[in-house]
């Protein structure tokens, strides 16, 4: 997702730590499920046989598939992280409508899907940021075991404003609208996006 920008001053971070925390086991397990039920999903939509039929379609270059995959990835990594963490206010992803082509390809990959996420938090943390670098790694893994590749791309990217950043923008009044006001303002920059989640 393109940074959001206020008074020409950056205010969404991207999460991309050096070393993912070993003690966030069940990542791999959210990957796998995720990447395995957005399939599914998939097959069912495009009346495939299965989810493996899916995958083939998938690394033929499917944009619907990819497109379908990414919207499945991204509700099963919100769903993640709004458990892992209460301090999360809101997570939004692009609108598939507004969502430019290639958005969801991931770089120097054929065809693996590319999930962005935008989070809305109290604070941003470190320990969120290792989440986030955890669920790629283990997204990039069950992609490579599913279709078969060497190829072990980032298939997740995560930006994060917290209450200041909004303050920022918005100041101080009325946080209940707070979700709107920021849905209105990334649509003023052309960037809209879907709430995924909002507590």
């Amino acid at each position: 997702m393109a940074e959001v920008v206020a008074s020409q001053k950056r205010v969404v971070t991207g999460l991309r730590p050096t070393a993912p925390s070993p003690r966030l086991v069940d990542c791999d397990t959210i990957a796998e499920q995720a990447l395995a039920s957005a399939l599914e999903l998939c097959a069912k939509r495009m009346s495939l046989d299965n989810s493996k039929a899916a995958a083939r379609v998938l690394c033929q270059g499917d944009s619907v598939v990819r497109m379908n995959c990414c919207a499945g990835i991204a509700k099963q990594m919100t769903e993640s992280l709004a458990l892992s963490y209460a301090g999360i206010n809101a997570v939004y992803a692009p609108s598939c409508n507004g969502c430019p082509e290639g958005f969801c390809l991931a770089d120097g990959v054929q065809n693996a899907p590319m999930v962005h996420l935008l989070v809305w938090a109290q604070h941003k943390t470190a320990a969120m940021d290792l989440r986030v670098a955890a669920l790629d790694a283990a997204l990039a893994r069950a992609y490579r075991n599913t279709v078969g590749t060497n190829e072990t791309p980032s298939l997740l990217r995560v930006g994060v404003l917290d209450d200041a950043d909004l303050e920022h923008l918005f100041g101080n009044g009325h946080v209940s609208e707070w979700p709107f006001r920021l849905q209105a303002y990334l649509l003023a920059m052309n960037e809209p996006v879907d709430p995924l989640f909002i507590r």
